[in-house]
């Protein structure tokens, strides 16, 4: 390793002719779990939407003399542009030398102009959730960067106790984009390293990062190392290319679309063209897979009801699909489309659109404006009294069914009996649909391998269920009115319990704000452990961001009696919740936790048609990580379990409202998906976006 040390110099002398340069730096994170160099921060915060994890093996210095090796493990957010949170596991043995989880949070000043020698600035806070006389790294820091040519120079003062008491600093050298030379002073040692940075892995916007780094004041031979992965949080699927769009002529061949202008002139009644045209748009949306499909017209407005039970990752890739089938197929006379949605025979979602709008906007995203302008967006549905529809309709939903296939995981990190430990298991999930409105939904749980901890006599063992039936129950939705949707559920809640889950939402307007109440009752077989949950909530959506905002109180699963406060966003497809829990639990003692959780679809964007059988993964499937808030003297052991919910089996959240993002702001910022899906999907032969 010395031998290697010494001729690193060498080579990288010897690399820097042929280097090629960039202009931009990479923001990185440091061995501590925070943006920076080694041990310190510079003023630059995670790319918005990145998420990072991290490995070292590095030694606190406090800690150096009395352990033999010590593991962190880093996870890394970048929430909004210039936010930062990040939670840090460490563990140094023998144990009782040191082991916590905790949390880091930075924020980069706004409101500064960038621009040549004027500095970045940013305060932050390192071990955040430390108890008193309890943390190992806590620290609250100022710190200024600035770049100069291939030179990023950071200046911070820290308060301690435990890091960066007093002045750091550091400087960066970018050599190339894939390489960083790196030297700071961290208040306890001084400290260089090397930085490399991969390219994207198979064309998949990830990094992997190797940093090595070795201290100046301590065996400058005996280097330590970080190895991470960068990768985005989701994607979002925007097509923007021009692309021909054909549309139908007379006698059923594609043409160009000529220029895109309304009709001065329609006829009142298709032609025998025409509802060829119509029978062609019943049979690309039921060759597709759409059921419960409807097609009619009244005068120049066309109708198109479909539900779908195929593009699961997101509505709005049904709703592209439906849309470009509609100006494929529908005949000149009509003028507007009226599309409603359906769930469990159900109508949820009205939207219209002039069919000339809908071609210019297929064929050119620059009409993105002029469709925004002339869409209309509703939970009323309007009624289909005078409609004369279409035959050869259908594909009904009744008796489908659908096996949906998905993974369990428990995971507990940092107890006080172990670093990691995990239980994964398969879990079936048949779902058989029944009248309007109403299913029956059965899953199974089958444990399949799991860490030392979960085996009998151990500490999780009460965690770790029989293989067997996990649900079994009906549950019946329920419109009662345009903007308010019920759903009553009863059978096997869990695997040892009967009882009932209801809920009840209503998002008045165009679904900025919603309400929601949750009652759940359950018995046990015995009928002597009974207990109940009641809850009210309200969540408020910021479009711009695509941000939700929820407070949660009443009467939680667990017994405790508080409330809960979630920040959840979304990227794409996969959506990352921070949340905070305040509760009284069941031995009369306050109790606070905070974590996060992600929630992403595991399954094709495209699933396999509807039928006797559809065999599937799940739309929404969650993982989440909490700490409990130490309390003085106290390490964040996991404690008392408070907040929990048990929820019904596909809330109206995510069963009738694409987990709620069917709205009107949510759609109207995603118009161009709609695009992407009808390329993808639609259109032969056209490139798209690089994922599924």
């Amino acid at each position: 390793m010395s031998m290697l040390l010494r001729c690193i110099p060498l080579v990288l002398l010897l690399l820097l002719p042929s280097l090629s340069w960039g202009s931009d730096f990479h923001n990185a994170l440091s061995l501590q779990g925070f943006t920076g160099l080694l041990n310190t921060p510079n003023a630059e915060t995670i790319d918005e939407g990145t998420i990072y994890l991290t490995y070292s093996n590095q030694k606190e210095p406090e800690r150096r003399y009395r352990i033999t090796s010590e593991d962190s493990v880093n996870l890394a957010l970048g929430i909004y542009d210039g936010v930062e949170l990040s939670g840090r596991f460490f563990d140094a043995r023998p144990y009782g030398n040191g082991r916590d989880l905790s949390g880091n949070a930075k924020l980069r000043i706004p409101f500064i102009p960038r621009g040549p020698y004027i500095p970045t600035f940013a305060v932050g806070i390192q071990d955040v959730y430390g108890g008193h006389n309890a943390s190992f790294l806590k620290t609250k820091y100022a710190v200024a960067s600035e770049e100069l040519w291939r030179f990023r120079f950071s200046l911070g003062y820290g308060t301690g106790p435990d890091r960066m008491k007093g002045t750091f600093g550091g400087v960066e050298f970018k050599a190339a984009d894939w390489l960083y030379l790196l030297a700071e002073d961290d208040t306890t040692e001084k400290n260089v390293g090397v930085r490399l940075i991969s390219p994207s892995v198979f064309g998949f916007p990830a990094h992997i990062h190797l940093t090595v780094k070795s201290s100046l004041d301590h065996e400058p031979l005996h280097p330590e190392f970080a190895a991470g992965l960068q990768l985005p949080l989701g994607l979002d699927h925007n097509y923007t290319k021009p692309i021909p769009v054909p549309t139908p002529a007379p006698d059923g061949k594609q043409t160009e679309a000529p220029s895109p202008a309304i009709p001065a002139a329609v006829k009142a009644a298709p032609t025998p063209a025409d509802a060829a045209g119509l029978e062609r748009l019943v049979k690309s949306l039921t060759g597709d897979g759409f059921q419960n499909v409807r097609v009619g017209y009244l005068g120049t407005l066309l109708l198109v009801e479909y539900e779908n039970a195929r593009y699961d990752h997101n509505e709005l890739d049904a709703m592209g699909v439906v849309m470009g089938y509609v100006q494929l197929d529908a005949p000149a006379p009509f003028e507007t489309v009226r599309m409603v949605e359906r769930k469990k025979g159900i109508s949820v979602l009205q939207i219209e659109a002039p069919i000339p709008v809908l071609r210019a906007f297929f064929q050119d995203a620059s009409n993105l404006e002029r469709l925004q302008d002339n869409l209309k967006i509703s939970r009323e549905v309007a009624d289909t009294t005078g409609f004369t529809f279409v035959s050869g309709g259908g594909n009904s939903s009744y008796l489908t069914t659908s096996l949906w296939v998905y993974p369990g995981l428990k995971a507990y990190v940092g107890t006080e009996v172990g670093v990691y430990d995990y239980l994964i298991s398969v879990k079936p999930d048949f779902y058989v649909n029944l009248w309007k409105g109403a299913f029956l939904d059965m899953r199974a749980d089958i444990p399949v391998t799991w860490s030392r901890n979960f085996d009998d006599g151990k500490a999780f063992r009460s965690d770790r269920n029989s293989a067997g039936v996990e649900r079994v129950m009906v549950l019946q939705a329920i419109k009662p009115a345009d903007t308010v949707m019920m759903m009553l559920g009863a059978g096997l809640v869990t695997t040892e319990s009967y009882g009932t889950a209801n809920e009840v939402s209503w998002a008045p307007g165009d679904g900025t704000h919603r309400f929601r109440l949750l009652h759940v009752y359950t018995t046990g077989q015995d009928k002597q452990d009974k207990k109940q949950e009641y809850l009210a909530s309200y969540r408020y959506l910021y479009t711009p961001l695509d941000l939700y905002l929820q407070g949660t109180a009443g009467k939680f699963m667990t017994q405790d009696r508080g409330a809960t406060f979630e920040i959840k966003r979304f990227w794409g497809d996969t959506s990352l919740t921070v949340f905070y829990k305040n509760a009284v639990a069941t031995d009369n003692r306050n109790h606070q936790a905070a974590g996060i959780q992600f929630d992403l679809p595991l399954t094709f964007r495209k699933d396999m048609k509807p039928g006797l059988v559809q065999l599937r993964g799940t739309d929404d499937w969650t993982y989440s990580q909490e700490t409990s808030i130490a309390k003085k003297n106290s390490l964040n052991w996991l404690g008392t379990s408070i907040g929990a919910r048990l929820e019904p089996p596909f809330s109206t959240e995510n069963l009738f409202f694409n987990r709620d993002r069917l709205s009107e702001p949510y759609i109207r910022k995603h118009l161009l998906r709609l695009r992407d899906a009808y390329v993808r999907y639609v259109v032969p032969g056209e490139p798209v976006t690089p994922l599924p």
